[in-house]
């Protein structure tokens, strides 16, 4: 043999045995990789366990809070179409069922209340160019304990969320002995 091809065999002999030392290297990278990923998968687990009350309390809060709303816009919705009757007629009582009426079933006859603002200014509240105000007001109740966990952790927050909608229309006609609003 030529020196040369010794050199040559020599080389191909270390390429190989570097060849396997990186395999095995390599190879217990792959068990170490695993080893920590299967610790992962059970750290993730627990921070799971520990973050989803918070999350699932969190969504339960977003759709309470939109709940609310709703409840807001009908009532809302409500005072506006008995302003509208109270404009075009003198009948106190007709205004409130109306109200009551259009409220989805969330007002009482006491929660709504009617009462004419002098606009003119001549002392005589209900005449015609006045308005007739109608308001209503409405407690909603936290449906999903939102008010009792943010009081357990410390956040002064009432557990129900008091709602005073009111609407204004002018009068077309004259309302004889309109009490006047304060």
């Amino acid at each position: 043999m030529t020196e040369s091809c010794i050199v040559c065999a020599i080389s191909r002999i270390v390429r190989r045995a570097a060849r396997r030392s990186r395999l095995d290297r390599l190879a217990s990278v792959l068990t170490d990789c695993r080893a920590s990923h299967h610790f992962q998968r059970g750290q993730a687990l627990i921070e799971f366990t520990l973050a989803a009350p918070l999350i699932i309390a969190f969504l339960f809060t977003i759709v309470d809070v939109g709940i609310a709303l709703d409840r807001r816009i009908a009532i809302q919705h409500a005072v506006r179409e008995g302003a509208r009757r109270g404009a075009v007629t003198n009948d106190i009582s007709s205004i409130i069922n109306t109200t009551v009426a259009q409220s989805q079933g969330l007002l009482n006859p006491t929660d709504v209340s009617v009462c004419y603002v002098d606009t003119d200014g001549n002392g005589n509240a209900g005449d015609s160019g006045d308005s007739v105000r109608v308001s209503a007001t409405f407690v909603y109740n936290y449906s999903m304990g939102i008010g009792e966990i943010f009081n357990a952790l410390g956040a002064s927050v009432s557990t129900g969320l008091i709602m005073t909608p009111s609407a204004e229309m002018r009068l077309e006609n004259s309302v004889f002995g309109a009490p006047a609003c304060l």
